[in-house]
């Protein structure tokens, strides 16, 4: 019985490690690649400020008492990731820090009318979409920052801003 103790703790002590190794997590505004460097995947974004979000089988959808809703919409471009980068939930987490609190997408983001149903982006394609937010009613979107993190990609991802695209 220890035995398969001690294999079941090696396994997941495995598991762990692994997927330490395969996570590329990208903060646009503090990259470690030089100003130079050619990026692998580009994107701009702008918020707004909404007073409900949506959900295709219910009633608008109000904010948490104390809360807004922010819509991000943002273009994403492929310039290098061969494979083809997974924007999907299932290998990304989208993530915004407003006055130093992350916050993770709204539920409402998989149902919002402008959503897009793409999850890979190949090499010289580009996406645009959207995403929920909830942020305090006091915070202002001009200090929101942006954070994507990808996973499943062996090499960091090189992912940089650029304010042309929207």
């Amino acid at each position: 019985m220890a035995n398969i103790k001690l294999i079941a703790i090696a396994i997941a002590v495995g598991v762990v490690a692994f997927l330490g190794l395969c996570v590329a997590v990208a903060e646009p505004k503090d990259t470690t690649y030089p100003p130079d460097s050619p990026p692998d995947l580009r994107y701009d974004l702008r918020y707004e400020e909404i007073a409900t979000s949506y959900d295709v089988v219910k009633d608008p959808v109000q904010p948490d008492e104390g809360m807004k809703f922010i819509l991000m919409h943002f273009r994403f471009v492929n310039d290098n990731v061969e494979a083809g980068v997974r924007l999907d939930p299932k290998y990304s987490a989208w993530k915004i820090v407003s006055n130093g609190v992350e916050y993770i997408q709204h539920w409402t983001t998989y149902t919002h009318p402008d959503r897009t149903t793409a999850s890979t982006l190949y090499k010289g394609g580009q996406i645009d979409d959207v995403r929920v937010f909830q942020i305090p009613e006091g915070d202002d979107t001009d200090s929101v920052h942006f954070r994507i993190d990808i996973y499943g990609y062996g090499d960091p991802i090189n992912i940089q801003k650029d304010e042309t695209l929207l």
